[in-house]
């Protein structure tokens, strides 16, 4: 009698703590930007993203959902580079086992992992650099006067109901 309440409180649970994190998600570039351009405070900036995002919600989750596919699609590509680099030296490391050659092995090693850790630098700092470019114009674009952005969702409606 137990099960189904547990499954309810787990889900329950679940969907509090996934808006808790997107909004935490959300609102952090929002304050890094605004405490950047407006020179607020920490707490300040913190109150004025939540309030943007209070504000400009749909537009920010369907950002948030974009940056997260493009984020996905990133890891996925750094996979596959990092097998495609790794292959050669586990190739290599192959041959120094057969051989008994334990210094080349050890060298194979330890270039490898040094190309693959220079790798992952450069992916994160690629993806770190487009992402918080991402949310900082979207940021921009949120607080300039003049036409609000309209959200996808909404452009899509407006779309199919004239057509």
């Amino acid at each position: 009698s137990d099960t189904p309440l547990a499954i309810a409180r787990g889900i329950v649970t679940f969907v509090i703590v996934a808006i808790f994190l997107t909004i935490i998600h959300i609102a952090t570039p929002y304050a890094i930007a605004n405490a950047l351009f407006d020179r607020h405070g920490v707490i300040p900036a913190i109150r004025e993203a939540l309030i943007l995002l209070r504000d400009r919600w749909l537009i920010s989750v369907e950002a948030s959902f974009l940056l997260s596919v493009i984020n996905a699609l990133g890891i996925v590509a750094w996979l596959g580079g990092s097998v495609i680099i790794a292959l050669p030296f586990l190739f290599l490391g192959g041959i120094a086992i057969a051989n008994g050659a334990s210094a080349l092995l050890t060298a194979t090693i330890a270039v490898g992992i040094t190309a693959l850790v220079a790798y992952l630098a450069l992916i994160a700092m690629v993806f770190t650099t487009f992402l918080t470019t991402a949310w900082t114009l979207l940021y921009l674009q949120l607080t300039a006067p003049g036409e609000e952005p309209i959200p996808w969702v909404h452009r899509t409606i407006r779309a199919r109901d004239r057509g």
